[in-house]
């Protein structure tokens, strides 16, 4: 072989040895693109019920429609019999609640609360619910209307607090007695 030729095909070989190395150069900077932008997106979360359905990604702040969530869960916790979650109470709170029953239990009573979203109005770091207050004594079971302020904190969300709110305190709404 002359030694043109040789060089001629060498030069060949390397010219697509860079052609080949300059593709494989763009491949890896547009796969890492894609990567990187594919991290960055915010997953997308699918419920398996009845109906299949996307669910949006919860973000810090609670919505009005968690926070009614969250009232109803904690105020069952608060003053159910058959309990709830206690981590949706402040200590003060869990405290009152287990006296309370510890009372309700030598008195044999069960108390139960029963209340709807739309009885539920929040302001800033307040809330205000009108509900039902049902004590059973044996086979007695009167009904009162419970009106209550709540207010709660906010805390981080958690496995077992998964709506990252806390009531702090809860105050009995009594009714203005009518003067004549």
């Amino acid at each position: 072989m002359r030694l043109p030729t040789a060089w001629a095909k060498v030069a060949h070989s390397n010219s697509i040895l860079k052609i080949l190395t300059i593709s494989f150069g763009l491949i890896a900077v547009l796969t890492s693109t894609i990567s990187i932008a594919v991290v960055y997106k915010p997953p997308l979360v699918i419920e398996r019920s009845c109906g299949t359905e996307v669910r949006s990604i919860v973000g810090k702040e609670p919505t009005d429609e968690e926070i009614k969530d969250f009232t109803i869960d904690a105020l069952k916790a608060r003053f159910n019999s058959d309990g709830g979650n206690l981590h949706l109470l402040s200590l003060d709170e869990t405290k009152k609640r287990s006296l309370e029953q510890e009372q309700f239990s030598k008195q044999n009573i069960i108390q139960s609360i029963i209340l709807k979203k739309e009885n539920i109005i929040i302001e800033e770091d307040t809330i205000y619910v009108n509900s039902d207050r049902h004590l059973a004594v044996d086979d007695l079971r009167p009904g009162f209307v419970f009106k209550l302020k709540i207010k709660f904190a906010k805390t981080k969300r958690s496995q077992l607090n998964q709506y990252g709110l806390v009531i702090t305190k809860i105050e009995e709404i009594k009714p203005k007695k009518e003067e004549e």
